[in-house]
Protein backbone atom coordinates (compact mmCIF):
# COMPACT_ATOMS: atom_id res chain seq x y z
CA UNK A 1 0.00 0.00 0.00
CA UNK A 2 1.71 3.31 -1.16
CA UNK A 3 -1.01 5.76 -0.33
CA UNK A 4 -0.48 8.03 3.05
CA UNK A 5 -3.37 7.90 5.11
CA UNK A 6 -4.20 11.08 7.50
CA UNK A 7 -6.11 10.28 10.81
CA UNK A 8 -6.56 12.14 13.55
CA UNK A 9 -4.64 12.43 16.82
CA UNK A 10 -7.18 10.16 19.04
CA UNK A 11 -8.61 12.46 21.57
CA UNK A 12 -11.68 12.46 23.88
CA UNK A 13 -13.29 14.87 21.74
CA UNK A 14 -13.15 12.69 18.37
CA UNK A 15 -13.03 9.12 19.55
CA UNK A 16 -16.28 8.71 17.30
CA UNK A 17 -14.42 9.44 14.19
CA UNK A 18 -11.34 8.12 15.02
CA UNK A 19 -12.31 4.98 15.42
CA UNK A 20 -14.76 5.41 12.44
CA UNK A 21 -11.26 6.52 10.10
CA UNK A 22 -9.61 3.27 11.95
CA UNK A 23 -12.09 1.22 10.77
CA UNK A 24 -11.92 2.51 7.49
CA UNK A 25 -8.16 1.78 7.52
CA UNK A 26 -8.98 -1.97 8.71
CA UNK A 27 -11.29 -2.27 5.73
CA UNK A 28 -9.11 -1.01 3.28
CA UNK A 29 -5.93 -2.91 3.92
CA UNK A 30 -8.52 -5.95 3.60
CA UNK A 31 -7.91 -7.07 7.24
CA UNK A 32 -11.24 -6.30 8.96
CA UNK A 33 -12.21 -10.08 8.91
CA UNK A 34 -9.02 -10.56 11.36
CA UNK A 35 -9.76 -7.76 13.37
CA UNK A 36 -13.28 -8.40 14.07
CA UNK A 37 -12.64 -12.11 14.87
CA UNK A 38 -14.68 -13.30 11.78
CA UNK A 39 -11.43 -15.07 10.85
CA UNK A 40 -10.11 -16.81 13.76
CA UNK A 41 -6.97 -19.27 13.52
CA UNK A 42 -7.73 -22.74 12.93
CA UNK A 43 -7.76 -25.30 15.96
CA UNK A 44 -6.63 -27.90 14.20
CA UNK A 45 -4.32 -26.46 11.44
CA UNK A 46 -2.00 -27.66 9.52
CA UNK A 47 1.82 -25.94 8.76
CA UNK A 48 0.49 -24.80 5.51
CA UNK A 49 -2.93 -22.82 7.28
CA UNK A 50 -1.13 -21.74 10.33
CA UNK A 51 1.06 -20.05 8.02
CA UNK A 52 -1.38 -18.90 6.26
CA UNK A 53 -2.93 -17.23 9.06
CA UNK A 54 0.09 -16.03 10.97
CA UNK A 55 1.11 -13.95 7.78
CA UNK A 56 -1.98 -12.46 7.56
CA UNK A 57 -2.60 -11.57 11.66
CA UNK A 58 0.92 -9.95 11.11
CA UNK A 59 0.27 -7.25 8.86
Amino acid sequence: MNSLMQIQKLEDSNNSSSSIEMKSVVIHCDLWHVVSGKTVKPAAATSQQALEYDATDEK
